[in-house]
């Protein structure tokens, strides 16, 4: 009798380390090779990962076939929890016939302008963008908007090389830095779209044929260092705009989507959310442990659950309790000598710490890297009454980083 598995495609060495303690005996992943050649945790039994490029979905099928026929398991559901990962997904969910979104549906999902026209042709709020091949090109298009406009990649992940620009001078130093951080063969495209202001916040939702549940909603709090980065997560957060599912579902419909876990970015401005981004995966960085302590959800269980078509227990709304999410981010460059939370540990208001680098790891800072800088995060407890953004600040303080400017080591990976 064949042993059924659920295959998650891509994902990272500590979420393969989690779920296998989670769900053990219940998951086959498919990990890069180069992510498992720098893993801390413990690597999985032979039974439980296939080894393989994702760039080539032919070969990774064939590998995943094979795998299957030597340990006597069937793939019975896919899952993904990472926006590089979701295309190599959708291929492998398509070559098995499991239910997943389709390659196009990713695609759209992906594509930052895509996902804009198709929801301005449906009459979902977002927005306003276009797509610039060159300068002229972007900069004609600040100057038709007459305000701050956002640069960012076609295709891309959350804020990476995404920058704001208040004049032309600007807008070529952002195109410059996108153009030096894409290689070769992808198109250098931008996308230039009218810069919102307004309260950034970021939801989870299941959508299926019966229609659309938000599963939470998470207010962000921006970081100094960065346009776009978000230090810390808020949950419960307030319900912005009363039509905001329907909204949602709407934008999802659009995108193709159907049966999906799915994780959305949006404004709100003047009462009305305008809609950034949409993914059909579950949102990442701090935010499974922070609804984990909130509300009892477990995000990273519930997708496998969904990808097996199993049905789930969702928290009631009165079990929310306020948490934040706050992101441990480096501040300098160089490589760490001393990383140390105790202190953050310490204080009453902390529930959980964690720390994903150690010394030795070198720390390279945004628009360089967007992975490098991050060192963890650490869940608490928000004293009633008092602005959050200074309590992260606080809290933040409380870790000690020493680091060597002068050393040159490579960039660690995540543990």
């Amino acid at each position: 009798m064949q042993a059924d598995r659920i295959l998650v495609v891509g994902t990272t060495s500590d979420y393969v380390d989690l779920l296998r303690r989670r769900s053990p005996g219940r998951v086959l992943f498919v990990t890069d090779p180069g992510i498992r050649a720098g893993a801390a945790e413990p690597k999985p039994a032979e039974d439980e990962e296939v080894l393989s490029r994702l760039d080539d979905p032919a070969r990774l099928r064939e590998r995943v076939l094979a795998h299957c026929r030597t340990w006597g398991q069937r793939v019975v559901g896919v899952a993904c929890y990472d926006c590089e990962s979701l295309g190599p997904a959708a291929l492998l969910a398509q070559a098995f016939s499991l239910p997943f979104p389709s390659p196009a549906s990713v695609a759209a999902c992906r594509s930052k302008l895509a996902s804009k026209t198709l929801w301005h042709q449906a009459g979902v709020p977002a927005p306003r963008a276009v797509r610039a091949g060159n300068v002229e090109e972007a900069v004609s298009f600040h100057a038709h908007l007459g305000t701050d406009v956002v640069v960012k990649p076609i295709m891309g992940s959350g804020s990476e090389l995404v920058f704001r620009c208040r004049d032309e001078q600007e807008v070529r130093r952002a195109l410059a830095i996108i153009a030096s951080s894409t290689p070769r063969s992808e198109p250098r495209d931008v996308v230039i779209e009218e810069c919102v202001v307004g309260t950034e916040y970021s939801c989870d939702f299941f959508l299926d044929d019966a229609g659309i549940r938000i599963l939470r909603t998470a207010r962000k709090i921006p970081g100094p260092e960065t346009f776009g980065t978000t230090l810390a997560y808020e949950v419960p957060s307030d319900w912005p705009v009363p039509d905001l599912a329907a909204q949602i579902e709407r934008a999802a419909r659009c995108l193709g989507l159907e049966r999906t876990l799915g994780m959305v970015d949006f404004i709100c401005r003047d009462g009305k959310a305008l809609l950034l981004e949409l993914t059909p995966r579950p949102g990442g960085d701090c935010l499974p442990p922070l609804l984990q302590h909130s509300g009892g959800l477990d995000m990273l269980t519930l997708a496998l659950d969904v990808a097996a078509g199993k049905s789930h227990q969702l928290p009631a709304t009165d079990r929310w309790r306020p948490r934040v999410g706050l992101r441990l981010l480096g501040t300098q460059e160089g490589t760490i000598a001393r990383l140390d939370d105790t202190d953050l540990r310490r204080d009453i208001r902390v529930v959980e710490s964690r720390l994903t680098r150690r010394p030795g790891h070198r720390v390279v800072l945004p628009p360089a890297d967007y992975d490098a800088w991050v060192l963890g995060y650490a869940i608490f407890i928000p004293t009633s009454g008092s602005p959050i953004g200074p309590q992260c600040t606080e809290l933040r303080n409380l870790l000690r980083v020493d680091v060597d400017t002068h050393a040159v080591a490579p960039a660690a990976s995540g543990g």
